[in-house]
């Protein structure tokens, strides 16, 4: 019974995988990497072109170029960035990939967690959210 049990869980498991679409957990950590490359050189072009239209539904797009123009103007280079979590969250509809990141600059640690979705529909990857906190505060 024990056996049949297991047996009924994979199945089901492997099922409701078949229903959130395949895993792009790799691929989705190239991208977030391509984020912290464009970060890392200043690249405000290519971060700015990584994200997906809803993002900047909820906040437009000169003021977060603006916020990401900041941190290098106050923390001072970006000289290390350390991977501190990836996980993928399965949901319908899409996938959910959540990075997050030790980025260390000259003056200070920041932390970031990224957010990348697989959009189904348009067959490719983009950047849905992002925060960068450091120590207790959002920045």
């Amino acid at each position: 019974m024990k056996r049949l049990t297991g047996i009924m869980a994979l199945c089901a498991v492997l099922l409701l995988a078949g229903c959130f679409g395949g895993d792009r957990q790799d691929e989705a950590a190239k991208l977030a990497s391509r984020m912290n490359t464009a970060i890392q050189k200043q690249d405000w072009d290519a971060a700015m072109s990584l994200y997906d239209d809803k993002f900047f539904a909820a906040v437009s797009r000169k003021l977060w170029r603006d916020k990401l123009e900041a941190l290098p103007k106050r923390f001072g280079l970006l000289s290390d960035i350390k991977l501190t979590f990836a996980q993928n969250n399965p949901r319908f509809g899409n996938n959910h990939y959540i990075f997050g990141y030790q980025l260390n600059y000259q003056h200070g640690v920041v932390d970031e967690t990224i957010t990348i979705v697989d959009v189904g529909n348009k067959g490719h990857l983009v950047v849905r959210d992002q925060i960068f906190k450091h120590g207790e505060n959002i920045l």
